[in-house]
């Protein structure tokens, strides 16, 4: 059961964001700490991608990037490459972002 309450932190933290994006990080970190203890890989590349997204859109750059490349190796691990697609997606939005990409 608490692997689900901590899903729901992450997952419920979006509309947080709209009004609050520290906030709604914050909430988002606080349910991956939660979703540790469990021990579970379950969904984790996933929900990382929406931790990623949100850090990519109001975080700084580096660490959306950084928890997009968890992400990504941690679904190649799983086997939850299902999400691969998604993930790449997103990743490609915080490089458009990052000052790396704006420099060239």
């Amino acid at each position: 059961m608490a692997v689900w309450v901590a899903h729901g932190l992450i997952e419920l933290a979006g509309p947080k964001l709209m009004g609050n994006a520290q906030g709604g990080i914050q909430i988002m970190q606080r349910g991956f700490a939660d979703h540790d203890v469990t021990e579970t890989k379950l969904r984790s590349p996933y929900l990382l991608g929406l931790l990623a997204d949100h850090l990519g859109k109001s975080g700084p750059v580096e660490e959306g990037l950084a928890t997009m490349t968890n992400a990504i190796t941690l679904a190649e691990h799983t086997g939850e490459r299902y999400t691969l697609s998604e993930l790449h997606r997103i990743k490609g939005e915080i490089l458009l972002k990052s000052s790396d990409f704006c420099s060239l």
